[in-house]
């Protein structure tokens, strides 16, 4: 992958969102947004200019994003080979998981933190979703 991918990334992420609510049914799911492609980054040898320049097309796009509910999983699951996690991922799990809330925190995207069993994040996040579409009168 090339830092320009990442470029590349982060806008087409944004317009595939705003296809995908002109069809969801009251709830959208996503399992990564522009502060997490923000945090990968970090894994590319690129040239500082570069790099600068996607984390301020992340921050940009942080900037439009409005999410009633972010939900993270913790790495507290049997680690999973993918195809797309690597070996240092899958060491530092922990701290990786760590530096991705301090993104979050910085910010100033609340989110969820979710522990347990598939079942039991499943169930959990069920609760919250039902909870925000409660609270909204959906």
């Amino acid at each position: 992958m090339l830092p320009e991918d990442l470029t590349e990334i982060l806008l087409k992420h944004k317009l595939i969102e705003l296809e995908a609510l002109q069809y969801s049914n009251r709830v959208l799911f996503e399992d990564t947004d522009c502060q997490i492609t923000k945090f990968y980054l970090n894994f590319l040898e690129q040239e500082p200019d570069q790099k600068r320049k996607n984390e301020i097309l992340a921050d940009a796009i942080s900037g439009i994003n409005t999410y009633d509910l972010v939900l993270f999983l913790e790495p507290d699951v049997e680690f999973v080979r993918d195809g797309n996690r690597n070996k240092e991922i899958e060491e530092n799990r922990i701290k990786f998981s760590e530096q991705i809330k301090d993104i979050l925190d910085e910010n100033g995207i609340t989110y969820h933190c979710i522990t347990g069993t598939y079942q039991q994040r499943f169930i959990r996040a069920e609760e919250l979703v039902t909870e925000i579409l409660t609270q909204v009168n959906i």
